[in-house]
């Protein structure tokens, strides 16, 4: 749950390029530069861009995040942890040299590390054309199961669609995604009921390695007392 300004695919991009080089340096504290991010991100070194990744990162240290872990399914679903807090503990920017600086929230680190052990292909995310095919991709990857069955209502919420526009240009949207990542040969099939329900199967390769998670947390540094 989003509190706050709601977060939209480019911020999810840039978390992606900062987790990355959280992990490179194995710091939850680290520099980098605007042209380095755009590099990542997969998108121009332009200055509209740059003041884009900045604006991105003030939402991510700005905005409240409310993450539950949970385990089970319907009846034997239950609650094992619940975090409140920013994504971003801090940011800050040198205009006249590009650098960034940032630190990740480290409480943010240990349930984004439970809850999201996933292999995210920046490349393949970066040549999605829709916003939406980025989103679902982000959703489907953080699943375990090859075959997904979803409301779907509950698909667009859990990846921030506004569920408030008419159901035929909210399935439409939907279509849209996921036609993109069949096409694309992340999804073997997907299926719209006329109940409503998204049933998607992915292709063989897009299984997790659970091994090799986005990042290793058991490296970073833990929480610093103050």
């Amino acid at each position: 749950r989003v509190i706050g300004e709601l977060l939209v695919i480019f911020d999810e991009t840039v978390l992606f390029c900062l987790l990355s080089l959280m992990s490179r340096y194995q710091n939850d504290a680290f520099e980098s530069t605007l042209a380095e991010l755009s590099g990542i991100a997969g998108i121009s070194p332009s200055a509209a861009n740059f003041t884009a990744i900045w604006k991105s990162i003030q939402r991510l240290a700005g905005t409240r995040i409310d993450l539950e872990l949970t385990s089970g399914s319907g009846k034997k679903r239950r609650s094992l942890k619940e975090m409140t807090g920013s994504i971003l503990s801090y940011g800050d920017l040198d205009r006249e040299s590009g650098i960034v600086r940032t630190v990740i929230n480290p409480y943010f680190i240990e349930m984004y590390a439970e809850s999201f052990v996933t292999n995210i292909d920046m490349q393949f995310r970066a040549e999605l054309k829709y916003d939406i095919s980025k989103a679902f991709y982000r959703y489907f990857q953080g699943q375990y199961e090859k075959t997904i069955t979803i409301d779907l209502y509950r698909l667009a919420r859990s990846v921030n669609i506004s569920t408030q526009e008419s159901l035929d240009r909210l399935g439409a949207k939907v279509k849209r995604g996921l036609r993109e990542l069949k096409n694309r040969g992340y999804l073997e099939h997907f299926d719209i009921s006329s109940d409503n329900r998204v049933t998607i199967l992915k292709a063989q390769h897009t299984a997790l390695k659970i091994e090799v998670p986005i990042f290793d947390s058991h490296r970073i540094n833990p929480p610093r007392n103050t």
